[in-house]
């Protein structure tokens, strides 16, 4: 499964998610000060399941850095929905899924069974039918409520009860 080519704000959003890796949730709240943030100022909401929220602040970031240093060039914006549930992005950017996952683009996973979902940034392919990846309120088993941003392989299939549904660019 060759990469594809990638660009700048691809590398920039995973640049920025890596330097979060490790943001904590307080408890099994769904919040902490940084994730409470981001979700008033993007939702207007606090305790919701965060991996998409914490996708959507860092896209809104490296927008915001991209615009500065490019004279607000704004045929570069995200082509995101505003929303925080997973198969709603999906439902909304599927007809943009990559052949293969590339850096910088999102991966998309379904909860078998449910219309929920979880969404990771992929970091890069590692063979075997693994993938790196950075994910917003998981664990190191993968899970999509896991309390954290973590980093690492996780199997192109899915993990558990997560199956992946497809890779998707935030900009086109």
């Amino acid at each position: 499964m060759p990469l594809l080519e990638f660009d700048a704000k691809e590398q920039q959003l995973v640049t920025l998610a890596e330097d979060f890796v490790g943001l904590h949730e307080i408890g099994n709240s769904n919040r902490s000060p940084m994730i409470d943030l981001w979700q008033r100022k993007l939702f207007n909401a606090e305790g919701w399941p965060w991996c998409l929220v914490f996708v959507q602040a860092l896209v809104r970031m490296v927008d915001r850095q991209y615009d500065a240093s490019h004279l607000m060039c704004s045929t570069f914006r995200h082509g995101l929905p505003e929303t925080a549930h997973v198969m709603t992005l999906w439902d909304h950017l599927k007809d943009y899924a990559l052949p293969s996952p590339r850096p910088g683009s999102l991966w998309i996973l379904n909860r078998i069974g449910t219309d929920s979902g979880h969404v990771r940034v992929v970091k890069g392919y590692m063979g075997g039918g693994s993938i790196e990846a950075i994910e917003g309120n998981s664990n190191a088993a993968g899970s999509r409520n896991g309390g954290e941003v973590t980093m690492g392989p996780r199997s192109y299939n899915g993990t558990g009860a997560l199956k992946t549904m497809g890779f998707v660019p935030v900009w086109r």
